[in-house]
């Protein structure tokens, strides 16, 4: 039997009691404009012999990899994240209550 616990809280999720819940997240690079990304190309196209990579070697966003993250959650954190999915809210009135 497969044994599982919150990602969030640690709590063991029984899961002949409650349901457990899977959050994926996927993380790529926005691609926001493409006709400029289009021109943008056909500029590179022209200059294709010169080397514009960053000399420091610190990566593009187009060199950012595609990840995709998965977090098992117990049914209380489930609540709290669809509420607050960036943990947005919660930062927000600790710093409120100054």
């Amino acid at each position: 039997m497969i044994h599982y616990s919150c990602d969030m809280c640690g709590s063991i999720i029984k899961t002949e009691e409650e349901l457990r819940y899977v959050v994926k997240i996927e993380i790529y690079p926005a691609d926001d404009d493409e006709e400029e990304n289009e021109e943008l190309g056909s500029i590179g196209d022209d200059i294709a012999g010169f080397d514009l990579e960053d000399e420091k070697g610190e990566d593009s966003a187009d060199d950012m990899e595609y990840k995709t993250l998965r977090f098992d959650l117990c049914s209380e954190c489930h609540k709290r994240y669809v509420r607050d999915p960036l943990f947005v809210k919660s930062h927000r009135s600790r710093f409120l209550d100054n």
